[in-house]
């Protein structure tokens, strides 16, 4: 009799009833000329990322995975998404990020997609106001209504927003997968530490390759690579 509880990851990422989302991938937290940056934090590991999630992006909408982008805005003249303990945090620890340097502001080029990880049309596009894309948004229906059983979570940050997502994936009883060679974070050491936690705790750490294989057999996507 098998095991009902070990599942190997080809049937975890199921096309059927997984969804792959790209969390946070926008120009103020990846280009040189972002509000991250130009507060000192280094991008670099971040954009390094791009040709993977082109890969798993693609690989997904041959597979008809279904796809679901995130963007953070956080900015507004009025402050109106960010707390008191939120702007503390931001000045205890960031400097003049999200103060003298807003980030993520609604209708800005800082707050648009990086490079070429961008929706398509009639892909779903959830906006979030914290770290978790979980956190009073409409990812929970979304899935939901789309029988998704398991999340293969990309973006940045590492340690930050996609952890806290996956955390909160993982606590409403989702399957979480992160591809390694899909996320990163400012310093590699953040990034190996929250990849170490969600593998223990919280999800399944694969190789991209690996992913892109299982989609591939599947038969509903061509092998990448």
């Amino acid at each position: 009799m098998s095991d009902p509880y070990t599942l190997p990851l080809a049937e975890k990422i199921d096309p059927a009833y997984t969804a792959l989302v790209v969390i946070d991938y926008q120009n103020d937290y990846m280009a040189e000329s972002g509000a991250f940056e130009r507060t000192g934090s280094d991008a670099g590991m971040m954009r390094a990322i791009e040709p993977s999630l082109a890969a798993i992006l693609a690989a997904a909408r041959a597979a008809g995975v279904h796809v679901v982008f995130v963007k953070s805005v956080y900015s507004t003249p009025d402050n109106r998404f960010l707390s008191r303990a939120f702007l503390h945090q931001a000045r205890r620890m960031r400097g003049g990020l999200y103060h003298e340097v807003p980030a993520l502001q609604p209708d800005s080029w800082g707050g648009e997609f990086y490079g070429r990880v961008c929706p398509e049309p009639g892909e779903a596009v959830v906006v979030k106001h914290r770290f978790s894309a979980f956190a009073d948004t409409e990812l929970p229906l979304l899935l939901r209504s789309r029988a998704v059983q398991t999340i293969v979570a990309t973006g940045v940050a590492t340690q930050t927003c996609v952890e806290s997502t996956v955390r909160d994936a993982f606590f409403r009883d989702y399957f979480c997968v992160v591809p390694r060679e899909c996320v990163a974070a400012y310093r590699v050491e953040w990034h190996e530490e929250a990849l170490a936690r969600i593998d223990r705790l919280f999800g399944e750490v694969a190789g991209l390759q690996d992913i892109l294989d299982v989609w591939a057999a599947a038969g509903r996507a061509p092998a990448v690579g």
